[in-house]
């Protein structure tokens, strides 16, 4: 699936690429929201007035997503299983069931 999006012949040439996306994708946007003037000043001072009520449903809406991505990692890592084990794939290999049979007669 990865070769669908990816070209085969594609390399990063040791993180070049990675180096310069992130320059331009996190760094650049970086700098103008929140470094230039000291705009990060006025952000921090905006936040501090907010009513404490504000504060109260802004961190549950917070814990509510860190929760939702957590599941959602628990959640794949199942589906992956369940996948591995309908596929014979991974763990559930006939080739290396064998083997951890081989092993564990051996010791």
């Amino acid at each position: 699936m990865y070769g669908t999006f990816v070209d085969s012949g594609f390399e990063i040439e040791n993180g070049k690429w990675f180096i310069v996306l992130y320059i331009g994708v996190i760094c650049i946007p970086n700098y103008f929201i929140f470094e230039h003037n000291g705009q990060w000043k006025d952000i921090v001072n905006e936040f501090d007035q907010l009513p404490r009520k504000t504060n109260k449903i802004g961190r549950c809406v917070v814990w509510v997503i860190i929760i939702l991505i957590i599941a959602s990692l628990i959640f794949s890592i199942y589906l992956m299983d369940q996948k591995a084990r309908i596929n014979h794939t991974g763990p559930y290999s006939r080739e290396y069931m064998e083997q951890q049979k081989m092993d564990s007669i051996s010791n």
